[in-house]
């Protein structure tokens, strides 16, 4: 083998570990951002109820960090707002016990969207909800029992 094909396959191959380990640091870094946090609340939202789809993101809206949860509900609600509430404020009480980001104690708000789908084709027909609940991680969420036990010590 001559010297310049022997200098060339040593080239390609220094730079094959080098992509490799660049590759390996980018994946180390992205393990640790706020985008891999996001992406693993929305799988955990997705696989606890069962929805086919689901998104999680935090963005300025007004001066205000929002954390965004959208997702696609398999449950037809036959135009109940109640079931569409009820299933809403599920995902609601989850997020506010199972958020754990770098920037919890900085959102502002916890916006959360339903979306349902009937039909298909022309009579294709989207419904959606939205719930927002401000300051949602400054303190742990109550349920009435606590309240009325609170004003009994009083």
């Amino acid at each position: 083998m001559s010297k310049s094909l022997w200098s060339i396959v040593v080239l390609g191959f220094v730079t094959v570990i080098l992509m490799v380990v660049m590759m390996l640091v980018s994946l180390n870094a992205y393990k640790r951002s706020p985008a891999a946090n996001r992406a693993k609340f929305s799988n955990l939202v997705r696989e606890t109820f069962g929805f086919t789809e689901v998104g999680a993101g935090v963005r300025d809206s007004n001066g205000l960090l929002v954390l965004q949860v959208e997702f696609l509900s398999p449950v037809e609600s036959n135009f109940s707002d109640d079931v569409m509430n009820a299933e809403i404020q599920k995902v609601i009480d989850f997020a506010q016990k199972r958020y754990d980001g770098t920037d919890r104690r900085l959102i502002n708000r916890l916006l959360v969207r339903r979306t349902e789908i009937q039909g298909s084709g022309c009579w294709r027909r989207t419904l959606e909800r939205e719930m927002a609940v401000d300051k949602p991680f400054s303190a742990p969420p109550r349920s009435a029992e606590e309240t009325d036990e609170e004003e009994e010590e009083r």
